[in-house]
C-alpha cells in the first residue's frame, strides 16, 4: 500500500511540472500548438459556415485546455489524497498554489501573460475534477 501511495503522489507532482513547462514554452509555441488543434478542429467541424469564427474557436480552445489541465490535477490530487490522508489538505494548497504559480511563470516568457481570469479559471476546473471524484470515491465507499 505504501508503494501506491507515492506512485499516486509521484504523478501529481510530476503533472504539475508539466504543467509549468506548458506555461515555459513561449508565446510563438504555445500559440502554434493550440492553433493545429483549433484549425482542425475548426475545419472538421465547418464552424465557419456557421458563423464562428477562427479567433473564438482559438480562444475557447486555450481556455478549454486551462480547465482540462487542471480538472485532471483535481482528480489525480483527489485520489492520491484519498489513499494517503495527511494531517493537512494538500488539495487546497494545490487549488491556491498552482494556478497562481503557473500564472506567474507565464508573467516572464516572452509572448505570453499571466491572468487572474486564468488563475479562476484554473481553480474552477481544479474544483470539478476534484468535487468529481471526491463524490465518485464517497459513493463508492457507501456502497461497500
Amino acid at each position: 500500500m505504501r508503494g501506491k501511495k507515492l506512485i499516486l503522489w509521484m504523478i501529481s507532482i510530476i503533472y504539475i511540472f508539466w504543467i509549468f513547462s506548458n506555461s515555459l514554452m513561449d508565446g510563438d509555441a504555445s500559440g502554434n500548438m493550440s492553433g493545429s488543434l483549433t484549425r482542425w478542429l475548426y475545419t472538421f467541424l465547418q464552424l465557419e459556415k456557421h458563423g464562428i469564427s477562427f479567433e473564438l474557436m482559438h480562444h475557447l480552445i486555450r481556455k478549454g485546455a486551462h480547465f482540462t489541465e487542471y480538472f485532471v490535477l483535481g482528480i489525480l490530487i483527489c485520489t492520491a489524497q484519498k489513499v494517503s490522508p495527511l494531517p493537512f489538505h494538500p488539495g487546497i494548497l494545490a487549488a491556491l498554489a498552482v494556478p497562481c504559480t503557473d500564472e506567474l511563470i507565464q508573467h516572464f516568457v516572452s509572448g505570453r501573460y499571466g491572468a487572474f481570469s486564468d488563475v479562476l479559471l484554473d481553480m474552477c476546473g481544479y474544483a470539478c475534477g476534484f468535487g468529481i471524484c471526491w463524490l465518485i470515491i464517497k459513493q463508492k465507499n457507501r456502497t461497500t
